[in-house]
């Protein structure tokens, strides 16, 4: 993510202050601290957040551990406990006051086609099994949905609810593959009808990262019983600098 904002308001005493200027407070910290993540620490899955897909002939199941990440727009976002999908309902649809642009087709002028997934119990939803080949072409992803919505609780005497609050939620999302490979290329600017190997390769090249090989000391006690005793035998093989290939 980039700056959008590089200036925000100084008050003085006996100001005047608007919601404007309010807001823009707002923005100019909050963007500060999602560029730190974004840029400082980086984007991706900190921990946890595994999934293992388990399928039988009539029915399949996503299971999601959990953990927390940090999003392409620097939010952090948090799954606080494990989660069985087996449900999915079509089609989820971004909100239209936070738009998401990724998420656009630039050839179809469209959202991507997208489905969410849910635990068991969920209302008006179709297990993951059905079609059989349903689950072939996609992928998951966790998408944090920022929804505006608006507080008009107004009573003769009293306004204070007016306004509005943005709720952040963690949607557990399906793309298809070939649809998540184009907006990996456009967001790195790679180009258009790349495949996932085109992708992989073209990213490996332009970071040119070295592949790094890490030794391990051969540690040759089998009758270590405390947390001294391994560290003992660690330093010991370390002066030694006895080596074994990985």
């Amino acid at each position: 993510m980039r700056p959008t904002q590089a200036t925000y308001p100084v008050f003085e005493a006996n100001q005047v202050l608007t919601n404007a200027h309010l807001n823009q407070v707002f923005t100019y910290l909050d963007e500060q601290e999602r560029l730190t993540r974004a840029n400082l620490i980086g984007i991706g899955i900190v921990c946890g957040l595994e999934i293992q897909l388990t399928s039988t002939a009539d029915a399949a199941a996503i299971h999601l551990t959990k953990g927390c990440g940090i999003t392409s727009e620097g939010y952090l976002m948090v799954e606080p406990d494990d989660v069985h999908l087996v449900a999915y309902r079509a089609e989820y649809t971004l909100p239209k006051e936070l738009e998401y642009r990724p998420f656009m087709d630039p050839a179809a002028k469209a959202q991507y086609p997208l489905w969410e997934l849910f635990p068991a119990g969920e209302p008006n939803t179709t297990l993951l099994g059905t079609p059989a080949d349903f689950l072939a072409d996609k992928a998951v992803l966790l998408f944090l949905e920022l929804k505006k919505e608006g507080l008009r609780n107004c009573s003769p005497n009293n306004c204070d609810d007016r306004g509005a609050e943005v709720k952040a939620t963690v949607r557990r999302l399906l793309i298809r593959v070939a649809d998540l490979t184009n907006i990996i290329a456009a967001a790195n600017k790679l180009g258009a009808g790349l495949t996932p190997t085109d992708v992989h390769s073209l990213l490996q090249a332009r970071l040119a990262l070295p592949d790094l090989r890490l030794p391990r000391y051969d540690v040759p006690n089998t009758g270590l019983a405390t947390s001294q005793q391994v560290l003992g035998a660690f330093w010991t093989c370390s002066a030694a600098r006895s080596w074994r290939k990985p």
